[in-house]
């Protein structure tokens, strides 16, 4: 108690005192000396002290109170009274003397009594017998203590089936049933402390099956020395804190599974060396344009699928003073190469005039480097055959990402991907709702492309003759006029592109006029109902196109952009709180269909007016699926046009991907630099190796990116006092980088980690996660999904 250790654990040290107790009484008890008494007020100090702790605290000499007074005073302190006879019930089957001390006194006190008789019934256990006699009552309690027994017993033969099990994962999944099984068979028995450390048991035998599932080395190693951490901890608990329970028969338990658990780590680094090779780039021959008599060969360095990771790995060039000469920089990988992974490493050479003019020459070179065990290995000499070309053949690449690379609408149809049967779907959603408005809410991240998928949008609508399309544009523009109220600053904008749409029908197609008497800014803003002027604009149109055939099936259709500012002005009041009514009564009125495009706030707005948002369609824009981004990766950099040969080669486009998740703006970005890297190096084609190094420019370099350039991934665009603060997610999204740069970033690790937020940190992580910032994986691990992020994050420190 002293030492503040679990009660479970002290109250187990009494009921071993109270067993050596009866051992020691029986032993020197002298039929001739019936007055021998042993020390029986050590034993009853231990009885008091038992029965003190489940009131948490020990009654320390000479304070010990009377032992009848004890029992007493925990029943009438303790409301779980079927916990409490639990606890009396596990001393009763430690120790013959607290049995008959405390059994004579619940007999003796009839309120005691009558408790104790219906927790035995409880425990099914004399529920048809009449109790008149103590020796009756003696007989239902040892009845209890025999069907505890048995249950111990059971207990220890499930965990000997644990203790034989193997390290297969059928076998360690039979191990859990079991573990399952005895918590619900020890429900009364066992201590709290002895439940905990099966379930930490239960903990190790989930690890290992992660184990067996897993063939990359990295996790295998990952998840051995998770397993023996645990083990390790288990076994150190147990050693301060004993049970019984935890002792006898669990300790053995987790000693097998740690010294099973090693061998399997040896056994996993012994069969699983490095086994490195080395090549050139597919493709590459052609690759090098000496530049002042210099050039970079890339050279492939994969290790296979299933090995150790090769460790402090470098490449050593055999020169040839007749065709090169090697820089004296050692070429080393940062880091380690995982099995499965491959990596490419630059060769800065300085050619000769003579292989300039064979214009090839043999490059020969190998690879050492340390595997696990310390011993240093090294591949065989390769000897790469090196093609060179002039200068003079290169053609400077034209840079089709520039425009794009800050965001802003991407209008070229040739550079939009991924969006198509997203425009479709809603363009048909559109166009068959003849009867009554449509209402339709896209929204996403911010610079997710929704601003270019309103364009095309439009183009796709306006394509449709019976539709007439008001483009209200970005209403985030009207923020700055401050001459009337914002709501009526929308809606005489929509009567404007009214307005103009009817006249540009009558000019372009050659619609009959309609006779339509538009006001100007000063009377609309002027009259005493704009609302009501607003609605009866539209109704006259409706009743004159009514009127004129090549007008009558005309429908309008509404395009707002940033509509979100609309919830961010409601908030701050200059927006009345009214007017999403006002606006699900326009489409009520089948005044017209209406296409609404916000950031990730939208939710949020939609949880406030769910009523007023009932029928409108949701359309989540998020991240371009890998065959969309692949796309427009590859197609606008192609040799000869967008039909022509990739430039990318091995595994460049994929790690384009890898770090920018498919979102079209980190594309853009990625590939903008990449151009300029392109024609700044006179390369016709692009490896992982360049891409590598136009990461580390975006990420550390001179033009690095910086915090404005991830807003989109920091805040949703809601700018009220409940959103989730940006420098609150800066907080834990560092840390995530952090944890996740070797391995996996739980729950518990953010928690520890980040103070001072304003919102929860479980706020703030579920927040992250609806908006695709982060991943949510197994067992509450997180990840961020634009890698670039990650990597600048975790360059920012």
């Amino acid at each position: 108690m002293v030492e503040n250790k679990p009660l479970d654990a002290v109250r187990e040290w009494y009921c071993e005192a109270l067993t050596v107790y009866d051992g020691e009484r029986s032993r020197n008890r002298d039929e001739r000396d019936p007055g021998f008494r042993g020390d029986e007020q050590d034993a009853v100090n231990a009885l008091v002290r038992y029965l003190s702790s489940t009131l948490g605290t020990v009654p320390i000499t000479p304070h010990i109170p009377a032992f009848e007074d004890i029992l007493e005073e925990a029943f009438r302190l303790l409301g779980e009274e079927d916990r409490l006879f639990d606890q009396i019930t596990y001393l009763l089957m430690r120790s013959r003397y607290a049995a008959q001390r405390i059994l004579n006194r619940l007999y003796y006190k009839p309120p005691l009594r009558a408790r104790a008789l219906q927790y035995l019934k409880n425990n099914e256990i004399g529920q048809h017998s009449a109790v008149n006699q103590q020796e009756e009552f003696m007989q239902l309690w040892n009845e209890l203590r025999r069907k505890r027994f048995e249950e111990a017993r059971a207990i220890s033969t499930e965990l000997g089936l644990v203790a034989d099990a193997d390290l297969t994962v059928a076998s360690l999944e039979n191990s859990i049933r079991t573990l399952e099984r005895v918590k619900n068979i020890g429900e009364h028995l066992l201590f709290d402390l002895d439940q905990q450390r099966i379930r930490q048991l239960q903990k190790i035998l989930e690890t290992l099956v992660d184990l067996g599932k897993e063939n990359v080395f990295e996790e295998q190693e990952r998840f051995c020395t998770l397993t023996g951490s645990y083990c390790a901890d288990l076994l150190r608990e147990i050693e301060e804190s004993p049970t019984r329970l935890s002792v006898e028969e669990m300790y053995s338990i987790v000693e097998m599974i740690q010294k099973k658990t090693a061998e399997r780590l040896e056994g996993i680094y012994a069969s699983s060396v490095p086994q490195v090779t080395l090549r050139l780039p597919e493709d590459m021959e052609e690759r090098y344009t000496p530049e002042l008599g210099k050039i970079e060969v890339q050279i492939v360095i994969a290790n296979r699928m299933g090995c150790s990771p090769a460790e402090s790995l470098e490449l050593v060039v055999q020169e040839d003073d007749v065709s090169f000469s090697v820089g004296g920089e050692e070429i080393k990988l940062n880091g380690s190469l995982r099995g499965g992974d491959q990596k490419i490493l630059r060769v800065p050479l300085r050619v000769t005039e003579q292989a300039r003019q064979a214009q090839a020459f043999s490059l020969p070179v190998y690879a050492q480097y340390r595997t696990r065990s310390g011993e240093t290995q090294r591949t065989l000499i390769e000897n790469f055959s090196i093609r060179l070309y002039s200068e003079k053949q290169f053609e400077r690449i034209e840079n089709p990402y520039a425009t794009y690379a800050k965001g802003g609408t991407v209008e070229n149809r040739e550079m939009f991907y991924g969006r198509d049967e997203l425009i479709t779907n809603i363009a048909n959603s559109i166009r068959s709702a003849r009867s009554e408005s449509k209402g339709v809410v896209i929204y996403g991240q911010k610079r997710a492309g929704k601003s270019s998928i309103l364009h095309h949008l439009r183009k796709a609508l306006a394509s449709e003759p019976d539709l007439l399309i008001l483009d209200v544009d970005n209403i985030g523009s009207l923020l700055d006029v401050k001459s009337a109220p914002l709501l009526h600053q929308i809606l005489w904008r929509i009567l404007r592109k009214l307005q103009w749409a009817i006249e540009d029908e009558v000019d372009e197609r050659g619609r009959s006029p309609l006779e339509i008497a538009f006001p100007d800014d000063t009377k609309f803003y002027g009259h005493p109902s704009p609302l009501t002027f607003f609605s009866d604009t539209f109704e006259i149109f409706k009743r004159a196109a009514a009127k004129a055939e090549d007008w009558r099936n005309v429908r309008l259709v509404v395009l707002i952009d940033e509509f979100s500012y609309i919830y961010n002005n409601i908030v701050n009041g200059r927006i009345p709180e009214d007017f999403m009514k006002i606006w699900k009564a326009f489409l009520q009125q089948n005044l017209f269909s209406a296409v609404m495009v916000g950031q990730d706030v939208m939710p949020r707005f939609k949880q406030r007016f769910p009523n007023e948002f009932s029928a409108f369609q949701d359309v989540r824009v998020t991240y371009l699926k890998y065959q969309d981004a692949v796309k427009l990766i590859d197609d606008p950099l192609r040799i000869g046009g967008k039909h022509g040969e990739s430039r990318f080669r091995e595994k460049a486009i994929d790690r384009i991907y890898d770090l920018s998740v498919g979102s079209p703006f980190y594309i853009q970005i990625i590939c903008d630099r990449l151009v300029d890297y392109m024609n700044q190096q006179h390369a016709r084609l692009v490896t992982e190796a360049d891409v590598e190094q136009v990461k580390n420019e975006l990420v550390r370099g001179a033009n690095r990116l910086n915090w404005n350039d991830f807003d989109n991934l920091l805040s949703s665009g809601d700018k009220s006092d409940e959103a989730i603060q940006v420098e609150d997610a800066k907080k834990v999204l560092t840390v995530i980088a952090i944890n996740t740069r070797l391995g996996v970033c739980d729950r518990e690790s953010i928690v520890s980690a980040v103070t001072g937020t304003k919102a929860s940190i479980d706020e703030i992580l579920d927040d992250l996660v609806k908006r695709d910032v982060i991943e949510l994986q197994q067992r509450r691990n997180y990840r961020i999904q634009v890698e670039l992020f990650k990597e600048w994050l975790l360059a920012q420190l």
